[in-house]
C-alpha cells in the first residue's frame, strides 16, 4: 500500500510537471511571454507598460497620463504640449503617457496597479467616453469588472492569478475554459469595439501616426458596406436593437467611480491625482450619414459617435461619468481638479469628433493641465 501510494504521488507530480511545461509553452505561443517569465503576459494586454522605467528621475517632475485615445500622443500630442509649457516656466519634466485607443477607466486602474514602486508627482486620468461602450448589453449580461467585454474577461483572468509567477497551469485552465464558454455561446460578451477601422490607418501601436481622415472615413464606409450583418450603428449600419438600446441604462456608473477611487486610494501620499470632466461636443444635427460624408462642422472627422453606442446614450453616459468625477472631487479636496468640458468652446474648431480634440483643443488642454501642475 505504501509503495502504491508513493507511486501515485510520483505519477501525480510528474503529470503536474508535464502540464506545467505544456501550459508555459501555451503562454509563450499565445502571449509571446518568455517561458520562465510568465508574468510578462501583462505586456500582451498592455504593451505600453514597457515604457515605464525601473526608477524615476527625482530631479524632474514625473507625470503619468492614463486614458483613451483622446490623450494619446498620437492624436493629442499632450506630452509634447505639457513639456513645452513646463519647460517655458523653467521646470524639467518626464512624462509617461500610457493612454491607448479604446481604453477605459478599468484599463487605467489596472495599469496604475502595475506602476508599483513608481511614485509619480502627478497622475492625470482622462476617462469618460470609452466606458459607455460597456453599457450596450442587457442588465443580466453586464459585469462591474467589465468582463462581459471579451478583452476584459481575459485581462481579469490574469489579474486573479497572482501565482502565475511560479505556477501557470491554473491561469491556462481558467483562460481556456473562458474562451471555450464564449466560443460555444455559453457566455455572452460584447466586442471591445463595434467595428474596426483598417488597422493600417490607425496602427496597432498608438505611436504609429494615423493617415488622413478622408482615407480613414473611406475605410469605415467600406467596412460597414462589407459587414452589414455584423456591425451595430444607425443610418448606414444594421442595428442590433435589443442590445443597442440597452445603452440607455448607464450601468457603468458604479464601475467608473470605483476605478477612479482605486487610483486615488492606492497612490502614495506624495502623488497628486489630477481629474477633469471629460470634454465632448456633438452638433444637434449629428447623424452617422452626415458624419461619414463630412457634413459636420468638426475640424477633422475622425470617428463617428456610433463607435461607442447610440449617440444619445453615449452623451448620457459621458454626462453621468462627469457627475461622478464632480462628486469624487467634492469628497476628496486634495485631488487637483479642473473642468475642461466647461472651459473648452464647444464647436468644430476645438473638436475632430465627439471626443478627440482638434489642434486648438489640444493646446488648451496642455495649457490648463500645465497651469494646474505649476500652481500645485
Amino acid at each position: 500500500m505504501k509503495v502504491g501510494f508513493k507511486n501515485s504521488i510520483l505519477v501525480l507530480i510528474i503529470t503536474l510537471a508535464l502540464c506545467e511545461v505544456v501550459s508555459r509553452y501555451f503562454i509563450h505561443v499565445k502571449f509571446n511571454a518568455p517561458i520562465w517569465q510568465s508574468s510578462r503576459i501583462i505586456y500582451a494586454f498592455y504593451p505600453e507598460l514597457q515604457l515605464l522605467p525601473d526608477s524615476l528621475n527625482k530631479g524632474k517632475i514625473n507625470i503619468l497620463i492614463l486614458g483613451g485615445s483622446a490623450v494619446t500622443d498620437t492624436l493629442s500630442h499632450i506630452s509634447r504640449n505639457v513639456t513645452k509649457e513646463l519647460n517655458r516656466h523653467g521646470l524639467e519634466v518626464d512624462i509617461f503617457n500610457l493612454s491607448q485607443f479604446a481604453h477605459t477607466s478599468f484599463d487605467s486602474r489596472i495599469k496604475f496597479k502595475h506602476c508599483k514602486g513608481l511614485n509619480f508627482n502627478y497622475v492625470f486620468v482622462y476617462d469618460g467616453i470609452n466606458d459607455t461602450r460597456a453599457n450596450n448589453c442587457p442588465e443580466n449580461i453586464f459585469r462591474e469588472d467589465y468582463s462581459h467585454i471579451h478583452f476584459y474577461s481575459q485581462v481579469n483572468i490574469f489579474e486573479r492569478h497572482p501565482e502565475i509567477k511560479y505556477f501557470t497551469l491554473p491561469f491556462v485552465l481558467d483562460y481556456c475554459w473562458n474562451e471555450l464558454k464564449i466560443k460555444l455561446g455559453w457566455k455572452k460578451t460584447i466586442p471591445k469595439e463595434y467595428f474596426v477601422v483598417n488597422e493600417k490607418l490607425i496602427g496597432s501601436d498608438s505611436m504609429i501616426a494615423a493617415h488622413n481622415n478622408k482615407e480613414n472615413l473611406g475605410a469605415i464606409k467600406a467596412f460597414i458596406n462589407k459587414n452589414r450583418d455584423k456591425v451595430i450603428g444607425s443610418d448606414l449600419m444594421i442595428i442590433d436593437s435589443l442590445w443597442w438600446a440597452e445603452g440607455v441604462n448607464i450601468k457603468s456608473a458604479k464601475s467608473f467611480r470605483n476605478n477612479l477611487l482605486y487610483i486615488y486610494r492606492v497612490k502614495c501620499s506624495e502623488t497628486k491625482l489630477i481629474l477633469t470632466e471629460y470634454a465632448w461636443y456633438q452638433p444637434l444635427d449629428y447623424s452617422l450619414k452626415k458624419f461619414l460624408y463630412t457634413k459636420m462642422d468638426y475640424a477633422q472627422q475622425r470617428w463617428p459617435t456610433e463607435l461607442f453606442g447610440d449617440p444619445q446614450n453615449v452623451i448620457k453616459g459621458i454626462n453621468c461619468h462627469n457627475r461622478i468625477i464632480d462628486s469624487i472631487v467634492r469628497e476628496h479636496p486634495d485631488i487637483v481638479h479642473f473642468n475642461l468640458n466647461d472651459s473648452i468652446p464647444h464647436n468644430g474648431n476645438y473638436f475632430d469628433d465627439i471626443c478627440h480634440l482638434a489642434d486648438s483643443g489640444q493646446v488648451l488642454l496642455g495649457t490648463i493641465l500645465s497651469k494646474e501642475i505649476i500652481q500645485h
